[in-house]
């Protein structure tokens, strides 16, 4: 029998809100909210494509300011969290710790090297918050400055797809008995280093991404923090399940640093791998979640993978990045729960962007969300370097048919 992880507790912050804001349940006959907008710092620093999407500025008041901004965003997700399990927790739990980011302490690296051209001595703690694992390191020390045995700790660097890897690693440590409770998820922060090198790359959009429509021309940077407790299914001691991962699948296909396999076979193989992690069929996954750029090689190439997974059964498509933004090491967590929100409502998502929808990239979308049935969910997503993850979300309550033999 497949050993799932059930999603005890989440927090999230995205550039919707934050808390049940972050990742609001769609609404049955209402379109998508977009909170990509024209950025005023990017305008100011003379983007040519400045279309971003900001987490609640009130989060980085008072003392936050002068913080490195991942680092914000991270620990408000992780206390937010670890307040809502305080209930559940008797102590002496086996904490499993996985996160994802893209960029890491890059706002405090920034800010390091203006200082190093102004010719400001740098202070200790300067150099140490500017390290690519110090937002990671310090949430770790909170963690067990909290009281919680952390019998693992990983933060990957998997790019894009780096959050929906540190769950499916959560989902791992759970089956082979390493901890009892995992707290896994992703946060990034968006600056304007990075935020410079996707417009250099041409990725970027000249207005609002159109996921899977003609004419897209690129993605808008997001930026936010996810988490999610993951305990065997069974361990939830009266704790509602939100949902379950009963599914991980990866894949690396190294065609290119930035540009994705054209054929859509290494985020195939990732897909596949997760539905038989999951000893289910793909027609099971009514809905997916989809990595969803808004590239026109991303999009083509995601398309020939649906194909390659449902053939004509073709599932409705979520394309959460062109309401948020890509939050980069956030992202695979925050379209999960978003998934993950979308099946608990029994209600599929609306998707976001205009256009008429591309005949070279298909895909099943909705101009308003729908009230439907979802047993099961797949959520897809694609990095830089050809990385690909995968993971099967499930609703809590049911389960669908499952071959006999799963992979551990």
């Amino acid at each position: 029998m497949t050993t799932r992880a059930s999603a005890i507790s989440v927090a999230a912050i995205s550039p919707l809100g934050e808390g049940a804001l972050a990742l609001p349940s769609p609404v049955p006959g209402e379109p998508a909210r977009v909170a990509i907008r024209r950025d005023p710092e990017l305008e100011r620093l003379g983007f040519a494509r400045p279309f971003a999407a900001r987490a609640p500025a009130e989060i980085f008041e008072g003392p936050a300011a002068h913080t490195d901004r991942a680092q914000v965003l991270l620990l408000r997700s992780l206390h937010a969290l670890l307040d809502d399990l305080a209930g559940w927790a008797r102590g002496g739990e086996r904490v499993g710790f996985v996160l994802g980011t893209s960029s890491g302490g890059m706002c405090s690296a920034e800010r390091l090297f203006e200082a190093r051209v102004r010719g400001e001595a740098l202070a200790p703690a300067q150099i140490e918050a500017a390290t690519y694992f110090a937002p990671f390191a310090e949430a770790e020390r909170q963690l067990r400055a909290r009281g919680h045995d952390v019998a693992a700790s990983l933060q990957l660097v998997t790019a894009c797809a780096a959050s929906t890897w540190a769950l499916g690693v959560g989902l791992r440590w759970l089956r082979r008995g390493r901890a009892d409770l995992v707290i896994a998820g992703g946060y990034d922060a968006l600056g304007p280093f990075v935020a410079s090198g996707f417009e250099c790359l041409r990725a970027t959009s000249a207005s609002l991404p159109a996921p899977f429509r003609v004419g897209r021309d690129g993605m808008a940077l997001g930026e936010g923090s996810g988490l999610v407790a993951l305990v065997r299914e069974g361990d939830e001691r009266g704790r509602n399940t939100r949902f379950f991962v009963s599914g991980f699948g990866a894949s690396t296909d190294a065609v290119h640093i930035t540009a994705p396999d054209r054929s859509g076979g290494g985020l195939s193989r990732a897909g596949q791998a997760a539905l038989l992690d999951a000893s289910i069929d793909a027609a099971s996954c009514t809905l997916v979640s989809a990595h969803a750029t808004a590239t026109p090689f991303n999009d083509a190439m995601e398309s020939k993978a649906l194909v390659s997974l449902f053939g004509a059964a073709a599932p409705i498509v979520h394309p959460f990045k062109a309401q948020i933004g890509h939050t980069l090491g956030a992202a695979g967590v925050l379209e999960t729960l978003a998934l993950g929100s979308a099946i608990e409502a029994q209600v599929a998502p609306a998707a976001a962007g205009a256009g008429e929808l591309d005949p070279d990239a298909p895909a099943r979308l909705l101009e308003r969300s729908e009230t439907t049935s979802v047993v099961a969910g797949l959520k897809l997503s694609a990095a830089f370097g050809g990385a690909n993850a995968a993971l099967v979300v499930e609703r809590s309550g049911s389960a669908p048919a499952r071959h006999k033999r799963a992979l551990r």
